[in-house]
């Protein structure tokens, strides 16, 4: 069964702290994780002792660990003619310019 775990709090060190933890406690169990995050700070690569990259990369068995770069994501959508849910149909607003 898949699951998403999100952690929220007070401090997002801490919660960051506790997501690690879990990440690998659960895939020391044998279970598959991705373990993902949106921040751009120093805090994940410390974490985790390395840089987190934007692509799903094995630590270890069953661990992987990816960040998520919005503004990236959306300009590869959007500079593709693609609006972030889905293709843009011809003479949409989205297409044309702003009056």
């Amino acid at each position: 069964m898949t699951r998403i775990l999100t952690f929220l709090g007070d401090s997002p060190e801490n919660c960051a702290v506790a997501a690690v933890a879990m990440a690998r406690r659960l895939a020391e169990q044998g279970r598959r994780v991705l373990w993902v995050t949106q921040n751009n700070g120093p805090l994940p690569a410390v974490l985790w002792q390395q840089p987190v990259p934007q692509v799903p990369t094995a630590l270890t068995p069953g661990l992987w660990i990816m960040r998520l770069a919005g503004t990236a994501l959306l300009s590869q959508k959007l500079g593709r003619g693609q609006s972030p849910r889905g293709p843009v149909p011809a003479g949409s607003a989205f297409e044309s310019d702003p009056q």
